[in-house]
């Protein structure tokens, strides 16, 4: 029943497509808690992409000292991303087999709770997506690859997001369609 839909860094093909999590997707065979830990979440995709979680974090808080909206939106942004949220370990699991292992969606091959879900059913509806060219944690081919005829919008890095990959959702600016 969805008639448009707006993908915001979404990633949609995983497999070859997975970028900085790949190392960590590959390794972790089994997820020992229920439920995993926020932080636990956290010290993953900082072990995938350091550059992103880390180091852009302390840049662009440099990068906003001489702008206070950018800084008080950049701190802003990390008080939310401390946030602790608790996945099951049974969702993290049917993630890591399912979508990024097994790329089941980009294969339409992906069903739960009696349903289909697939790349295919994308086809049928007005699909926008804003991604970040840039992006290690989420490549646009990620995010396109599968997409027939996307009207597709690029996201320019600013500063105040505090972390790239969430820019786009909370980013105060974009460049219009690519």
């Amino acid at each position: 029943m969805v008639r448009k839909l707006v993908l915001i860094e979404a990633p949609l093909k995983f497999g070859d497509q997975m970028g900085a999590l790949e190392p960590i997707v590959l390794s972790s065979r089994a997820v020992p808690l229920d439920p995993v830990p926020g932080s636990l979440l956290d010290l993953a995709s900082v072990a995938a992409a350091p550059d992103e979680f880390v180091l852009g974090r302390y840049a662009d808080a440099y990068a906003c000292l001489h702008d206070q909206e950018a800084s008080a939106f950049h701190l802003a942004v990390i008080r939310w991303s401390l946030d602790e949220f608790s996945p099951s370990g049974r969702l993290i699991q049917d993630l890591l087999q399912l979508l990024y292992r097994e790329d089941r969606f980009a294969r339409n091959q992906l069903h739960f709770l009696g349903r289909f879900a697939g790349c295919d059913l994308l086809a049928k509806i007005p699909v926008a997506a804003i991604v970040d060219h840039g992006s290690r944690v989420v490549p646009s081919s990620s995010a396109l690859i599968v997409l027939k005829n996307p009207s597709i919008f690029a996201y320019d890095r600013e500063i105040g997001v505090a972390l790239q990959h969430v820019g786009p959702l909370v980013g105060r600016r974009h460049s219009g369609q690519s």
